[in-house]
């Protein structure tokens, strides 16, 4: 059986197929259509990192099927993959990020040429940048803000961009107009899961077109770093910027908005300095 043909998209990628590995954390509502749209522009070597199943409230946001309720979303996606592209490779572990031993993941991280963190855990995605920085590993980061009011992408160039840390600290000092989770008064549904059950990491949902819009996003600043990592003559560049803050709505009103900055490092990040 032959492997999925990407002659179509050479006059994009500038090469008929990528080799580079891409690790994936994270195989939610917005991690699984990232890993969706690098597999279908040219990817084929994936690891994927996710403990969870399939449940049917996920069926709301994420692309599995009905009949797949129960099952590990990295078999899932290994099994999406493997229809598509029958000559990919790809490694799953269904495991906790967190419990993996150390060794295990700088090996991990040593076979890959950039990360993709997709992770709806803030701790992890800050473990996931402690160890990025620590491997010198590129990575690109996506996250959704509560009720889809608007996401951020980040991309951390070692060495030459600041990284999720210095993200989280410089969006705290800058402008009130860039979307963030407190501006959003908590929903009756938030307060009984998070005051009533102490759920502390439930966060009212967004649209899926919110959602599809940040991980959109996502997979086209993982592509034009993959890209510029091949060095593929020709092809799409790289993003004007290291960090895209986009606004989907205020309140309950639509109001579209990208902002683009290229974030520094900063000197008094705790993370990478």
């Amino acid at each position: 059986m032959t492997g999925l043909r990407f002659e179509r998209l050479e006059h994009l990628l500038g090469v008929p197929a990528l080799k580079s590995s891409v690790l994936i954390v994270g195989l939610g509502s917005g991690g699984f259509p990232v890993f969706q749209q690098l597999a279908q522009s040219g990817v084929s070597n994936f690891i994927l990192i996710d403990p969870d199943r399939l449940d049917e409230l996920n069926l709301l946001k994420h692309p599995g099927w009905r009949r797949d309720i129960g099952r590990l979303k990295v078999e899932i996606a290994s099994e999406w993959l493997f229809d598509r592209n029958p000559s990919a490779r790809v490694e799953t572990l269904a495991e906790d990020l967190f419990n993996l031993a150390p060794k295990r993941v700088s090996a991990i991280m040593h076979r890959v040429q950039i990360v993709v963190s997709a992770t709806d855990s803030n701790a992890a995605r800050h473990y996931i940048n402690e160890l990025c920085i620590a491997s010198r590993t590129p990575m690109t980061v996506g996250s959704v803000f509560r009720g889809g009011i608007g996401g951020s992408v980040l991309i951390y160039r070692p060495g030459i961009s600041g990284c999720y840390a210095c993200m989280e600290s410089l969006a705290e000092r800058m402008d009130a107009s860039l979307p963030n989770d407190a501006e959003l008064a908590l929903t009756g549904d938030e307060e009984q899961m998070v005051y009533g059950r102490r759920l502390t990491n439930y966060a009212a949902s967004g649209l899926i077109s919110d959602i599809a819009l940040v991980s959109g996003l996502h997979a086209q600043a993982t592509l034009g770093e993959i890209l510029a990592h091949e060095v593929a003559e020709g092809s799409l560049g790289r993003f004007n910027g290291t960090w895209a803050a986009m606004r989907i709505r205020a309140g309950q009103d639509w109001a579209w908005n990208l902002s683009l900055f290229d974030l520094p490092q900063l000197d008094d990040c705790l993370a990478c300095q």
